[in-house]
Formats: C-alpha cells, structure tokens, sequence
C-alpha cells in the first residue's frame, strides 16, 4: 500500500512538473523543446493508463489539465500558421503587382 501511495504520489508530482515546463516552453515559444516533453507526456500517460491509475481523481485531473493546455497549445499554433499564411499571401501579391508593374514599364 505504501508503495502504491509512493508511486501514485510520484506521477502526481511528475504530471505537475510536466505541465509547468510545458508551460514555460510554450511562453518562450520553444518548439523544438515541446516536441521533446511531448515524448515525456506520452510515456507518462502511458505509464499511468499501464498502472491503472487514470481512475485516481488526481492524476485523472492532472491528465485532463495537460491535455488541455495541448489543446490551448494546437490552437495557438494554427492561429500562428493562419498569420503566416496571410503575411506570406500579402507578400505573393506585392510580388505579383511589381512583376505586373515591372513588365509594363519595360513593356
């Protein structure tokens, strides 16, 4: 029982610890280091799902609240690449009108 309370403990406080560094590289905007806990989270969860441990209101908790800062993360990411896509589009059509420009000068 002690043993099982120590681990349950210890996935906890990794769970916590997860999602305060996935947190901080987010703020940074650290992708590369998100994919890198993201390999962490899964073998975490996974480890927690193998212990039979998800039914524990805690780690269930923390589980949830990690998948939804990856929620807020994925949404933050498609907006970031909906921007990009319209700088890059706005600067195809300057490209395009000075091409248009250049050729009826020259023309």
């Amino acid at each position: 029982m002690n043993q099982s309370l120590n681990h349950l403990q210890l996935l906890n406080e990794q769970l916590d610890n997860l999602h305060a560094r996935i947190s901080a590289v987010v703020a940074a905007e650290s992708w590369q280091q998100l994919s890198e806990l993201d390999q962490r989270v899964n073998a975490l969860v996974h480890q927690c799902v193998q212990a039979g441990q998800m039914q524990d209101p805690a780690i269930h908790s923390k589980v949830m609240s990690v998948a939804q800062l990856y929620r807020q993360v994925i949404e933050r990411l498609q907006q970031e690449k909906a921007a990009l896509h319209q700088q890059w589009q706005k600067h195809s059509n300057s490209q395009k009108a000075q091409a248009v420009y250049a050729s009826g000068i020259c023309a």
